[in-house]
């Protein structure tokens, strides 16, 4: 194994940390320009191995293996005749403690109906490769692709093709055996409106639960994030669309959490559905996790908004629940909506959060302190109690530096709990200042409430009903000038005031 360390030339780089902060940080060079650490997965033996990806090149993935310490222990490398297979994602290990892993499998000549695959491969926990089977419909481009070992044994994938004849965008399930014989398959979506899928999971219903967006550009309300149950025999059950959280304009193309959509089930049936708000063009769009019911009706949600305009939950798997029924998440601020190389400096904000969402601790890697770009992709809670962070990382003081593949471990004293709170019902009051009017963004629903607006003198210029997670207060008909925005319950009771300025 050693040896084989020795022939890829990657850098590592480990250094240890005191309290409140990471406990280490791995760094893994790029085989060309750039590369991300894209899933990690215990073993049944609490052995930790990580997946790197090269990032914009046809190169192949690379698996290793990380000790308690952060030191790398050993390395593998996905290998295929004629193809190159990228973006390798861990699916889980089989009764032998072999390790599964599913990728992308390229053919750098694009030979018509032939050019991208789904690859099933098979490794030892020695990083060495047993197997390699393609899978699912050829197609021309794929862009997404999750999966999971079942409770009955068997592999669930689903993934995205495009063949570029027309049918678009197609999402296609698989159940497959150990070995990768494909047991059934259906065709779930067959349109130019399905975006990716970005998480796939059981219920405790029993059902599959897959996160995706279904992005009409014809902004439709149809258009945003769902969820969608599916049966085991591969059938669609029920597909939930993300509520409008601007009741006013019930097109979820705003104001609705979407991709990377990830869906989270409790075991109470609800669930927990990070995304990314779409706010009106101009306005931030910050990461959120909404509780929702099994139907996807918001009961409260979690916003932790930054002075950046793009918030973006971690790009593969932005929540993992803890043994003690905790949460983590992952978000980047200032993310750079068309550059995933990083360009500009970033953060990796994480938060603890009970299922109530309310906040347990966070933690927060600056990269605006030593002008650093980070890339958050995956987080996974370890066997003590802490997290995993993983993506990549630029230090943009070099020119032209490349992006490297990033892994930090984080314990629970990581997390620091001195977090302001907003003791109120409101998340967020904008735009303020504003003309035509102001959205309230809520923590939780409010039924049968009111919105009151006083001027100067005291008067109620404009009452409104509450009802719901979110309200829309058009202003057009007053005068500019600071208004109170009052914010009561069913019984009159205020909830909340805060100041809205009207230019």
């Amino acid at each position: 194994m050693k040896k084989l360390l020795s022939l890829f030339g990657f850098g590592l780089l480990f250094a240890p940390y005191t309290l409140c902060q990471p406990l280490w940080e791995l760094i893994i060079d790029p085989l060309n320009q750039h590369c991300a650490a894209l899933s990690a997965m215990y073993s049944s033996q609490n052995r930790l191995f990580v997946s790197v990806g090269e990032r914009g090149t046809f190169l192949p993935s690379r698996l290793f293996e990380v000790n308690e310490q952060g030191e790398v222990l050993g390395a593998g490398i996905t290998s295929m005749p004629g193809k190159v297979a990228i973006e390798a994602g861990f699916v889980g290990e089989n009764s032998n403690g072999e390790l599964l892993a599913i990728s992308l499998a390229l053919n750098p000549a694009q030979p018509p109906g032939d050019s991208v695959r789904i690859a099933l491969f098979r490794f030892n926990t020695d990083l060495e490769q047993l197997s390699v089977v393609q899978v699912g419909k050829a197609g021309r481009d794929m862009s997404s692709h999750v999966g999971f070992v079942g409770p009955d044994s068997t592999i669930r994938l689903v993934y995205q093709t495009d063949d570029w004849a027309g049918n678009m965008h197609q999402l296609e399930a698989m159940k497959l055996s150990m070995a990768g014989d494909s047991i059934m398959s259906n065709q779930l979506y067959d349109g130019v409106t399905q975006a990716p899928v970005t998480s796939l999971v059981m219920h405790p219903n029993g059902k599959m639960l897959m996160g995706s967006a279904y992005a009409d550009w014809g902004y439709t309300p149809t258009s945003g994030g769902n969820v969608t149950y599916i049966e085991n025999n591969l059938e669609i059950d029920s597909t939930y669309y993300l509520e409008p959280v601007d009741l006013n304009n019930p097109s979820p193309l705003y104001n609705a959490p979407q991709y990377p959509i990830q869906a989270l089930p409790l075991a109470s049936g609800n669930l927990l559905i990070s995304g990314q708000f779409w706010r009106v063009f101009g306005t931030d769009q910050p990461a959120v996790i909404q509780r929702t019911d099994a139907e996807a009706h918001v009961i409260n949600q979690f916003v932790a908004d930054s002075p950046w305009d793009e918030d973006m939950p971690a790009f593969n798997k932005a929540m993992d629940m803890a043994e003690d029924g905790t949460v983590y998440f992952a978000q980047m601020n200032n993310w750079d909506g068309s550059n995933y190389f990083g360009v500009y400096p970033s953060q990796v904000r994480l938060t603890h959060l009970d299922t109530a969402l309310d906040v347990l601790g966070s933690y927060v890697f600056d990269g605006f302190m030593d002008s650093t770009h980070y890339g958050p992709y995956s987080v996974l809670t370890t066997p003590d109690g802490g997290i995993l962070v993983m993506g990549m990382k630029r230090d943009l003081n070099i020119p032209n530096a490349p992006t490297k593949a990033w892994v930090a471990k984080l314990g629970p004293e990581s997390f620091t709990t001195d977090i302001p709170e907003n003791k109120g019902p409101v998340l967020g009051l904008y735009p303020n200042p504003g003309t035509a009017g102001f959205t309230v963004e809520l923590k939780g629903r409010v039924e049968n409430g009111l919105i009151h607006l006083v001027d100067g003198q005291g008067r109620i210029v404009l009452s409104q009903p509450l009802n719901g997670i979110n309200a829309a207060v058009r202003t057009a008909a007053l005068a500019s000038g600071l208004y109170a925005v009052i914010v009561r319950d069913h019984a009159g009771k205020v909830l909340q005031s805060l100041r809205w300025m009207k230019e």
